[in-house]
Formats: C-alpha cells, sequence, structure tokens
C-alpha cells in the first residue's frame, strides 16, 4: 500500500515514469498520492499496469476531502519514432479502479490521457476477426466524491459503476474531439451512489464507443446522463457506437 505521497518528475526508460506494476500482485492500493510530470521512454508516463492474473486490480483512493492529479505525465520520450504524449496511466494487462469515497469533496483528476492495450485476432488471411481489450477502468464512489478525465481514454474498457465521472471539464482537448476513443463503455450500477456520467461542459464532445453495455440500476440507485446541447446550430454531444448495444439509453 501506498498512502499520502507523492511521485514527481520520476522518469523510467522504458515503461511507468513513476510506478511499474506487474507480475502476480491481486491488489495494490495506491491513497490520497498524485502523480505530476513523470515520464516514461515508452508506456504509462506515471504508472504502467501489467498484472499476470487478469482478475488484478490497482485502485487509486481519495478518502480525505481533497483532490489528487495526475498532471504533466508523458509517455514515449525515448522512442524515436513517436512524438511524446500525454499519458497517466497504461494498462497493458489488469484492473484499474478509481474510487472516491467518504467525504463529497474527495476528488480525483486527470488531465493526462488513459491508455490501454489492444490485441488484434485474425484469420489466417489477416482479416480482422476480433479485438481483445486488456486494461480495464472502473470508477466507483462510495459516499460522495466526483472524478473528472480531462484527456483522451483510449482502448479499454470503461466500466462506471457509481459516482460522478465528469468528462473534459479543461481546455485539454478542442471542441468537438474524441474525449472516449475505442472504447467498450458499460454502465453497471453496484448499489453505491448514483451513476452520474457528466459531459454538460460548454462544449460539443465525441464518444467512439465500440459496444456499450447499459444495465438498469435497482433500488435507489439512479443513472444519470447530462449532455450539452446547442439548439440554434442543431449541435450536441454525439454518441458513436461502432459495435453493438445492450440495455436502452432514453433522453
Amino acid at each position: 500500500q501506498i498512502s499520502d505521497s507523492l511521485f514527481e518528475r520520476n522518469h523510467a526508460g522504458a515503461y511507468g515514469g513513476g510506478i511499474h506494476i506487474g507480475g502476480n500482485a491481486y491488489m495494490i492500493n495506491i491513497i490520497n498520492t498524485s502523480f505530476i510530470g513523470n515520464t516514461a521512454g515508452q508506456s504509462g508516463g506515471a504508472v504502467y499496469v501489467n498484472l499476470y492474473d487478469s482478475n488484478g486490480k490497482v485502485r487509486f483512493t481519495s478518502n480525505s476531502g481533497e483532490e489528487i492529479v495526475f498532471r504533466g505525465n508523458m509517455e514515449g520520450v525515448n522512442d524515436e519514432f513517436r512524438t511524446p504524449e500525454s499519458n497517466a496511466i497504461h494498462i497493458a494487462n489488469g484492473n484499474v479502479e478509481l474510487k472516491t469515497m467518504s467525504n463529497s469533496e474527495s476528488k480525483i483528476t486527470f488531465d493526462d490521457s488513459i491508455s490501454g492495450t489492444v490485441i488484434d485476432h485474425t484469420d489466417s488471411q489477416g482479416n480482422l476477426v476480433s479485438k481483445e481489450y486488456k486494461g480495464n477502468l472502473h470508477i466507483i464512489s462510495d459516499k460522495g466524491g466526483e472524478i473528472t478525465l480531462n484527456n483522451q481514454i483510449k482502448n479499454l474498457n470503461l466500466v462506471h459503476k457509481s459516482g460522478t465521472l465528469r468528462l473534459n471539464t479543461s481546455d485539454k482537448l478542442a471542441d468537438g474531439a474524441s474525449i472516449l476513443q475505442n472504447v467498450n463503455l458499460t454502465f453497471s450500477p453496484d448499489g453505491n451512489d448514483s451513476i452520474r456520467f457528466d459531459l454538460a461542459n460548454g462544449k460539443l464532445d465525441n464518444l467512439l464507443i465500440n459496444n456499450l453495455s447499459i444495465t438498469e440500476p435497482t433500488g435507489d440507485q439512479k443513472l444519470l446522463i447530462a449532455l450539452d446541447v446547442d439548439l440554434n446550430q442543431g449541435l450536441s454531444d454525439f454518441f458513436e457506437v461502432k459495435g453493438g448495444s445492450t440495455g436502452t439509453l432514453k433522453f
């Protein structure tokens, strides 16, 4: 367990500028800890996660009533074949859980992107048959707080279980940019705080979703989706689902 810490301006030649988490770890808890200005030569500007057990989990928790941040982290800084880019966490395999709890002022804010590994499966002729998403990002809140993702989330499974998830609230992405890119999005209520998927940021957002799945909440838990709509221009936040969808979105 790591708690009440700051990882700042660390560097790794290959993976995980601040921390490289791998092997047979089943549960790693990182509590009230921020990552600022870390760099990786290849992937995972602040954190690189590659767990052998696909059920393994790395949990980032804010429970102190303060904000923990991921800001100014970069990957690809040693790769001559790519341009360095913003990245907080790369999930090569396993689960990352973002959790706020115990205090309505607890916050987790990402100004850097989060990415995962996708494996393409092809047939004998080289035609794409399916994609295997190795990284899973879970959003959870128990008794308050909010999580904000201000940069691109790409190539992973995003599972929103409870609490407020705010998207693209800063100027990290241009109006109309894809905040979700090649993501499988699942709303899976867990019985804790109501789900609020908040795109009401004053911008027109694109969400490029591979598959969308919705499970209807039970009990007092609700699923709320907040959107921006510009009636004068006939524009609104846009969900593009490329694969399939289960469940129903009603507006």
